[in-house]
């Protein structure tokens, strides 16, 4: 059976099962119900495929919660994604494309006569 397949017929806490230990789906089951019943409009397989995005997406920072899984669905919608194999192309996209979390370094431009400026100050 192909991916796109199983997160159309996979319930939403069988396909956590499969990311989370029990413990965590436990833990998670609330916000997963949460969002489910306030997306009762979208598609199983798209559901699935925001639930999976999300633990995967949250798995080194802990932070699965329903503001970043509606969070998740949003950007899907914005980018007017309708079917399950649209909605886990555009999520494995953006994935692979995903921000590395952390300060950007400033770029700060500096005039050609700082060097000899710093150099006065280390020689005096």
């Amino acid at each position: 059976m192909k991916l796109i397949d199983l997160l159309e017929h996979a319930s939403p806490i069988d396909v956590a099962k499969a990311y989370l230990s029990s413990d965590e789906v436990d833990e998670r089951l609330d916000q997963i119900g949460q969002f489910i019943n306030n997306h009762k409009h979208v598609s199983l397989g798209i559901i699935n495929a925001v639930i999976i995005r999300t633990i995967q997406a949250t798995q080194d920072e802990g932070f699965f919660n329903y503001p970043y899984l509606a969070k998740v669905y949003r950007t899907i919608e914005t980018a007017g994604i309708t079917s399950t194999a649209a909605a886990v192309a555009f999520l494995e996209n953006k994935q692979n494309h995903r921000h590395i979390s952390g300060k950007k370094k400033k770029v700060v431009f500096v005039p050609e006569y700082m060097s000899e400026f710093e150099e006065l100050l280390e020689n005096n």
